[in-house]
């Protein structure tokens, strides 16, 4: 059984200086499973990793930016926090790519144990401006 899936969801924004500006609409998260996503890719044509598709994963979207998998990128990060990653799995609740336009606020990286377990959780921002 997969452990990836869809939710529906919400972004909300307000601005209030030096313009004021603000917005709100409806968007799908995707909670995905780092492991399944070939998986994913090859049962669903509607969805893709690194490959123009309706609705995409690319790990270079996240992380450093660089294309290594992402899974790799958190065993690093969580190594740096002296925590021993190596047996780890990792979920992303994400907004994928739609159609190549990628626009990810905010995308929470659950990283589970080797018993199951969530041992550790990375938050990853982004603005309008491409800072992470």
């Amino acid at each position: 059984m997969m452990r990836s899936c869809i939710y529906g969801g919400r972004v909300w924004h307000k601005r209030f200086g030096p313009v004021e500006h603000s917005f709100d609409y409806r968007y799908c998260y995707f909670f995905l499973d780092l492991a399944e996503l070939e998986q994913l890719a090859r049962s669903n044509r509607l969805f893709g990793t690194s490959r123009l598709s309706w609705f995409s994963f690319r790990h270079s979207d996240h992380g450093d930016g660089e294309s290594e998998p992402l899974s790799e990128w958190c065993r690093r990060v969580l190594a740096g926090a002296e925590v021993d990653a190596e047996a780890w799995t990792f979920c992303i609740l994400t907004c994928p790519r739609a159609l190549a336009f990628v626009f990810n606020p905010i995308s929470l990286i659950y990283c589970y144990r080797a018993d199951g377990d969530l041992g550790a959780m990375v938050y990853e921002v982004n603005n309008t401006f491409g800072e992470r």
